[in-house]
């Protein structure tokens, strides 16, 4: 289900993801790891990807953080 979550809420138009991009320097951690951690060669699914392991770190925190953990 958190999975399912996550995918809902990742941009599917470039100009979204180039913007998320853009508004930390934080996300290129996310856009680094992305491109280490999968055989991706088209920009526009890395940068999905990227935007989709920074939704997953939140909720995880989000989750820790509710479950007192």
């Amino acid at each position: 289900m958190l999975l399912e979550t996550i995918d809902i809420e990742v941009d599917v138009y470039t100009s979204n993801l180039t913007e998320w991009l853009n508004q930390s320097n934080y996300h290129v951690y996310y856009l680094t790891e992305a491109l280490e951690t999968n055989d991706i060669k088209d920009g526009f699914q890395l940068l999905g990807l990227a935007q989709d392991l920074a939704i997953e770190e939140v909720w995880r925190e989000v989750i820790h953080l509710i479950q007192g953990e």
